[in-house]
């Protein structure tokens, strides 16, 4: 699993800051909804366990993505296949508000505020 270290998981140049702690508690997080790719970020909190927006992996009172995947401390894109220096892991359980993915949560129809934006899953 991926693991916050200090020490740099890759000594290259190129990836030396950014494989080491915080840089690697933050990612690339990359869904699949419906035929539809979606990238945004996320934090692990916990031993595989990654905190992002609900509306990364869901859609308002719609459909939780089919696939989502996290890339720690990501330097490159689409280069190196959405590896990342370190690695991609498949999310094994989605965490998301049930009246997220339902469309009842509050939301602030001025600001597109909507209440209860936040899920987890874990790798």
């Amino acid at each position: 699993m991926v693991q916050s270290d200090s020490r740099p998981k890759k000594a290259t140049a190129k990836h030396n800051i950014t494989s080491s702690k915080p840089y690697i508690a933050i990612g690339k997080i990359y869904s699949i909804t419906k035929g539809i790719a979606t990238e945004c970020t996320g934090t692990m909190i916990g031993k595989a366990v990654v905190v992002t927006s609900a509306e990364c992996i869901a859609e308002w009172g719609g459909s939780v993505a089919d696939e989502v995947w996290f890339t720690p401390a990501a330097t490159n894109s689409f280069g190196e296949a959405f590896s990342g220096p370190i690695g991609m892991w498949d999310a094994k359980k989605l965490y998301i508000p049930a009246c997220f993915t339902a469309g009842n949560c509050g939301y602030s129809e001025g600001n597109g505020r909507k209440d209860n934006n936040i899920a987890l899953f874990t790798l």
